[in-house]
């Protein structure tokens, strides 16, 4: 059994095309929880992006072409080693 945790912060920044506007800091989180039974070959993990589902900016050209983050996203794995 295992549990991981991340986070991301991205600083404000204004885009390259325009300087009229500021895109905002951000901070994301993200999450990971995992089971490997003892002597199996599977593995179950579920990972959660975006933890808090904070809107975030990845770029932007101008204040009307904004460039969104993924939201709050789950993803479940199950992997069988042969």
């Amino acid at each position: 059994m295992g549990i991981g945790f991340g986070v991301q912060h991205q600083g404000s920044k204004v885009p390259w095309f325009t300087r009229d506007f500021e895109v905002p800091a951000s901070t994301i989180f993200d999450a990971a929880l995992y089971y490997s039974p003892t002597k199996s070959n599977l593995q179950v993990a579920v990972n959660v992006g975006n933890l808090f589902d904070t809107t975030y900016w990845l770029g932007a050209q101008t204040y009307t072409r904004l460039f969104p983050g993924a939201p709050r996203n789950i993803t479940l794995t199950t992997t069988y080693k042969f």
